[in-house]
């Protein structure tokens, strides 16, 4: 197995990982950890929960910039064999749409993991053993519509004092009007008041 490094949200609040720690569903997990808005610690852990989590294995998580397409490999959801590479949409906090399986050709009897998604969804990297050595090698494709996450934009700036034109750590939030609620969430760097998200 593939034992990815992290992947964290778009606005650095969700933090999610593969473990084996005890009380999971069974081989390794995923996981998300949150971080506190204010101290920026990252305090609670929470599982997946069953709908992304089998008895099998479920590995190296890939959440893409658009904060709601999780991209992961499973060998205990339908597959074709091995490892094969699902998505799933959140759809509320810790809560999941049923994972879906890529397809074929992507993925096949050996082993695909360790999925990267560019932001504009026009460039997919994965690892594979299809062919007839034993390593993981690097493929790239296109991403089949039904499965790409959605497109996403970037706002960055700079919190200055508007008297003293000295930076600012401060909350920026970005807010939904339709919906009323906050989108994202990030902070300004203390030292130089630029905020990326």
């Amino acid at each position: 197995l593939l034992h990815s490094p992290v992947s964290s949200s778009p606005d650095g609040k969700y933090l999610y990982f593969t473990s084996n720690r005890a009380g999971g569903y069974g081989g390794y997990d995923l996981y998300m950890a949150i971080r506190d808005d204010e101290t920026g610690e990252w305090s609670s852990v929470k599982n997946l929960g069953s709908t992304i989590n089998t008895p099998k294995n479920d590995v190296a998580p890939f959440i893409h910039f658009d904060g709601s397409s999780l991209y992961f490999s499973s060998d205990g959801h339908w597959g074709m064999g091995g490892l094969d590479i699902f998505v799933s949409r959140k759809l509320k906090e810790n809560e999941w749409s049923k994972p879906e399986n890529i397809g074929f050709p992507i993925n096949t009897k050996g082993e695909e993991q360790g999925i990267v998604i560019s932001p504009d969804t026009k460039n997919t990297y994965f690892a594979t053993n299809r062919s007839d050595n034993n390593g993981l090698d690097i493929y790239t494709f296109e991403m089949p519509e039904q499965h790409k996450p959605m497109r996403t934009s970037y706002i960055k700036g700079v919190v200055l004092d508007s008297k003293t034109k000295k930076p600012l750590d401060a909350k920026i939030i970005l807010g939904n009007l339709l919906t009323g609620n906050d989108d994202f969430i990030t902070l300004s760097k203390k030292e130089d008041g630029t905020f990326f998200t």
